[in-house]
């Protein structure tokens, strides 16, 4: 399983520590759609192409009224072609050896995604889903009625889920 990952990225911010891991991990994924959103203040925008371009397509997105991280999201699921896709943040870490092999077991036992809770809320710095799953919902990942993706957790949670972290 080589899901491709969708990944938010202002263009008012750097993350050097995940662009770190994405050059460790690159080859776990299959395509990286990281989606440039705008946000006022320092634009680093140049920055981030030129640091990622080897590991990552980069896109923009201007959400047209409609809540930034929706847009985007939306905007990579419709170049996304995996079977599995991999929703994440930049300060997501993993920092237990045995991670991805209990996420593959979640994945391959049958799970249509695999991620962690924040309260009642799948959190969108690790949630994996497969694409059948993602199709079958409504693909709200803006912040009503709580946050981000939260719509999106409880359409999911219809289905198996496996919180692995």
């Amino acid at each position: 399983m080589r899901p491709d990952a969708i990944l938010c990225w202002p263009v008012h911010c750097d993350y050097p520590l995940w662009r770190r891991w994405l050059a460790r991990e690159r080859d776990r994924l299959d395509r990286v759609l990281v989606v440039l959103t705008p946000h006022g203040g320092d634009d680093y925008q140049d920055f981030v192409l030129g640091s990622l371009q080897d590991y990552a397509e980069l896109y923009h997105s201007e959400p047209g009224g409609r809540d930034w991280r929706d847009a985007a999201v939306c905007a990579a699921l419709e170049r996304s072609t995996a079977e599995w896709v991999l929703f994440t943040e930049q300060d997501f870490r993993v920092r237990d050896g045995r991670f991805w092999s209990r996420v593959s077991a979640a994945a391959e036992g049958g799970c249509g995604a695999v991620g962690w809770r924040e309260g009642e809320r799948w959190h969108p710095s690790f949630l994996l889903a497969r694409r059948e799953e993602i199709d079958r919902t409504s693909r709200y990942f803006g912040p009503d009625p709580v946050d981000h993706f939260y719509t999106f957790g409880r359409e999911l949670s219809d289905r198996p889920l496996r919180d692995v972290v």
